[in-house]
């Protein structure tokens, strides 16, 4: 019986026209946003709108966003899925896959292997690595078989495997497997490999033997045979060819080396050197302006080598040979000398090693072993061999800037003027006059002359022993009474070569915690420098101390600028306090040190330095208040305004308190009843007691370190002093010639410079003062003018333009103006809809917040009712127990 067919009734064919059919939407529902003009085929989207499902789908998305993160606000239990492409619906599964291995992949090679080249890496195939895949390929060389068997395999092998079986064969053996024939085929050739390997090693061995006893019985052989005659050859042949076994040598023991940057051409490198320079004129500018920037400390990394700092550079020696193949050496430097030693050193260690490798066979791995080690021994003795070279160098060198030193003045910084010539006249007077006396003298200056030279050598024999006594290691000690014992009883040269080889056994590049040990030696000298100041002999030792130890202190100056000035601001503020308890006497000895080592480390032209610029504040300070009551004080006055000048000759900067000395100074020269004013801090009782009047005609010399402690009242004192006033002020003159009120400066000064109240010998010097002051004068005063009026440009009338008029509200302007105001209108846009957006959602928040108080609310009145209504129920049930009672 056939399945009657169902039906379909009226209902649903209307049920699928009315799901076919769109939704309706409901007037009450849709704003319209009217204009005032319509434009035939002009249609906007912001003519309609549906702000309830606008709304609607706002909210829907407010839950999802804004109310999850509500929800989660103080919550830190929630689960972040971070996988890659877990949100990205446009990757594939493999996609993902491959992009989360690759992390892994960057993530692995970045933290370990940052330095491998792919070796440690294990390769697969099919799970298993390479090494676990057994290949039975046998690769065969040479001297693994003979010629009679060229690698064949045995008959009783090929018999046994191809031909065997059969009625023949043994039925008590069972049948070997492939897998079992092929183990054997192994273990034979790995059999045959090794019988041939300890051959070998016994072939090598007796050859060895052989070589041995033929290196002893050679000498035995060639005395035999070799007459004086071929001795002579030999000899000869010795000497030819030493220099090739030289340039050999050295070739073979040289370092290897170092793959570097190209070379560069000689414009590239003139070119750096030349912006290099430029550099570093332009920062010492700014800083000379008060315009350097402050440069930020960088982050310092656990492997930073601290490059930062500024080395001083030393030119590397190259090594040449001429066309006999002798090697050149440099006498120009240091550094050409101590590799000349080097090299006499390496030409008999060579000759010595000739012997013993004359009948020395190359091996492959034990010989090249033994290279490097007599490499490392020979880099090891030239290293020894130069730092000595280098000692004995620079204790010449300090021996003669010693005696130099003894001979010349201590106070370089003192400037006098230029040695004036004698007239020819007063010379012819006293070459007569003194004559005799010169020519009795003779034979007594030559005797001294011997003496002094016997002395010199008794000395200088007396400190070569001691510096060859020397110790090449130093530490620097841990408290100062050590370091003194140390360096405090030897000489200057003594003291030059300790502290060398301290700072290079303790130099920073060794070691990061050798910067402290080198602070710790900057306070050790700084102290050391103030002990020799109070031991005050005629030979004022302090300077030449001074000179032996500022270079070393510049370097660790240099290393470690902020602890080594932090320290000189401390010594400086000590000197300070000790001057104000008595502010009107010059500081003695241990306070100028300080002030001439100031000059020496740091920048004195920089517009505020922090040790500087309270130094040069200090001098002035000292100028200022402090008398002159005897040749002492004028000496350290004089010596404090060359140090001033010092400070000064970069940046041109106006003392004035340096002038005011001078001319002071200057006043000294003249009698008391003249007409010029004294000025403070001179007094016309201190003038009565010390002036500089000369009564003689003496020679021009120079200020000496003598003269700042013992007092001379001598008249060759008197035309030193005048001598260096004169030079100082001639120094103002260059200096701030080209400044504006150089006139009023240096006008006072041509009524003190009369040539009558001065030496004849300082005339010279005095006329030359007064003409830089004259031409200085003669340039005159600009006056202040008042600045121009600019001309009135003339009158120029802009364009008339007529708009035209149309219904566009926008204005025609240029294209950049167009494109301005796109973006201003698209930014207030945008802005709008921004705050509208933050207005919305601090509404929604603020609904939620309302809905979590009232519910919060309810349940608090809920929980009242019901605590309130079972305190009543209890109440009540109280008050009938009382009652049945």
């Amino acid at each position: 019986m056939a399945k009657a067919k169902k039906k379909k009734g009226l209902s649903d064919s209307k049920l699928h026209t009315l799901k076919k059919e769109p939704k309706k939407l409901n007037a009450f529902e849709m704003h319209v946003n009217r204009r005032k003009f319509n434009v035939v085929g002009m249609k906007l989207k912001t003519e309609k709108g549906l702000p309830g499902i606008s709304r609607s789908r706002a909210i829907k998305k407010r839950k999802e966003t804004l109310l999850q993160e509500y929800k989660w606000k103080n919550k830190k239990n929630n689960f972040v899925d971070r996988r890659i492409g877990e949100k990205n619906s446009a990757m594939t599964v493999e996609d993902k896959i491959m992009a989360r291995f690759t992390a892994e992949r960057v993530k692995l090679h970045s933290k370990k292997s940052i330095f491998n080249l792919g070796e440690g890496e294990e390769l697969t195939h099919r799970g298993e690595t390479l090494t676990e895949i057994e290949k039975y390929d046998d690769p065969k060389s040479d001297d693994e078989f003979d010629d009679e068997q060229d690698g064949k395999l045995d008959a009783d092998f090929v018999g046994e495997a191809h031909f065997g079986g059969g009625m023949f064969k043994k039925v008590d053996e069972e049948p070997k497997s492939r897998r079992d024939l092929i183990d054997q085929l192994i273990a034979e050739s790995k059999k045959r490999k090794a019988e041939k390997q300890k051959e070998r090693e016994e072939t090598l061995n007796l050859t060895e033997k052989l070589d041995s006893d033929w290196k002893e019985l050679l000498p035995l052989v060639t005395c035999a045979k070799k007459t004086d005659k071929d001795s002579e050859v030999d000899i000869k042949k010795d000497k030819k060819s030493a220099s090739y076994d030289i340039l050999s040598k050295q070739l073979k023991f040289e370092a290897r080396g170092k793959p570097l940057d190209r070379l560069k051409s000689e414009e590239e490198i003139a070119k750096e050197e030349k912006e290099k320079l430029e550099a570093l004129e332009k920062e010492r500018l700014d800083r000379m302006l008060g315009e350097s920037k402050q440069t930020t400390v960088k982050h310092r990394s656990a492997d930073d080598l601290d490059d930062g700092f500024q080395l001083d550079d030393q030119s590397d020696f190259f090594l040449s040979y001429d066309k006999e193949g002798v090697p050149l050496v440099s006498n120009d430097s240091d550094f050409g000398k101590t590799n000349g030693s080097i090299l006499k050193k390496k030409t008999k260690e060579d000759e010595n090693m000739e012997e013993d490798e004359v009948s020395e066979d190359e091996e492959e791995d034990e010989s090249e072993e033994e290279d490097e080690e007599d490499e490392n021994c020979e880099d090891a003795e030239d290293v020894e061999g130069s730092t000595v070279a280098e000692e004995e160098d620079k204790k010449k060198d300090q021996e003669s800037s010693a005696e130099d030193s003894d001979e010349s003045d201590h106070l370089s910084d003192l400037k006098d003027s230029d040695e004036s010539e004698d007239e020819p006249d007063q010379q012819e007077k006293r070459k007569k006059t003194k004559g005799k006396k010169i020519i009795e003298n003779v034979s007594e200056c030559k005797a001294r002359k011997d003496s002094e030279a016997d002395m010199k050598e008794g000395n200088q024999v007396a400190e070569t022993e001691n510096l060859s006594q020397l110790p090449f290691v130093f530490d620097i000690p841990d408290d100062y009474d050590t370091f003194e014992n140390l360096i405090g009883h030897s000489d200057c040269t003594t003291q030059g070569i300790i502290l060398e080889r301290m700072i290079k056994c303790n130099h920073p590049s060794l070691n990061n915690s050798n910067k402290d040990k080198l602070d710790t030696l900057f306070t050790y000298l700084l102290q050391h420098l103030e002990d020799s100041t109070c031991e005050v002999s005629p030979e004022v030792n302090c300077f030449k101390i001074l000179d032996t130890i500022s270079p070393f202190m510049y370097d660790l100056a240099q290393w470690n600028a902020d602890s080594c000035s932090s320290a000189m601001v401390t010594v400086m503020n000590e000197k300070y306090k000790e001057f104000l308890k008595r502010s009107k006497v010059y500081p003695g000895l241990d306070t100028l040190i300080f002030i001439k080592l100031v000059s020496l480390l740091f920048s004195t032209s920089d517009y505020r330095h922090k040790v500087a610029t309270p130094t040069l504040l200090f001098m002035q300070q000292m100028l200022a208040s402090c008398r002159i009551a005897n040749s002492v004080d004028l000496s350290i006055g004089l010596f404090i305004s060359t140090l001033v000048l010092e400070f000064t000759s970069f940046s041109k900067r106006y003392v004035p308190e340096v002038v005011h000395f001078i001319r002071g100074v200057l006043r000294l020269c003249h009698p008391k009843d003249s007409k010029h004013p004294i000025y403070l801090p001179f007094r016309t009782q201190d003038i009565e007691k010390f002036n500089l009047i000369c009564t003689k005609t003496c020679s021009v010399s120079k200020l000496t370190a003598k003269d700042l402690v013992v007092e001379d009242n001598s008249d060759e004192f008197k035309v030193r002093a005048s001598s260096l006033a004169l030079h100082i002020l001639s120094e103002l003159c260059d200096l701030l010639g080209d400044k504006n009120g150089s006139i009023l400066i240096f006008e006072p000064f041509l009524e003190l410079l009369d040539s009558k109240s001065f030496s004849s010998c300082l005339e010279d010097s005095v006329k030359s003062v007064v003409e830089k002051i004259k031409t200085i004068q003669s340039k005159g005063l600009d006056k202040l003018v008042l600045e121009r009026k600019r001309p009135k440009p003339l009158k120029l009338y802009e364009p008339r333009i007529e708009e035209i008029y149309s219904l566009k509200r926008n204005k025609p302007m240029g294209k950049e103006k167009q494109e301005r105001a796109k973006l201003q209108h698209k930014i207030k846009r945008e802005m709008k809809g921004a705050l509208r957006e933050i207005r919305r959602d601090s509404t929604f928040l603020a609904k939620l917040k309302f809905k979590e108080i009232q519910k919060s609310d309810i349940e608090r009145h809920r929980k009242v009712r019901e605590i309130l209504g079972s305190v009543a129920q209890q109440t009540g049930e109280v008050r009938k127990l009382r009652k049945k009672k």
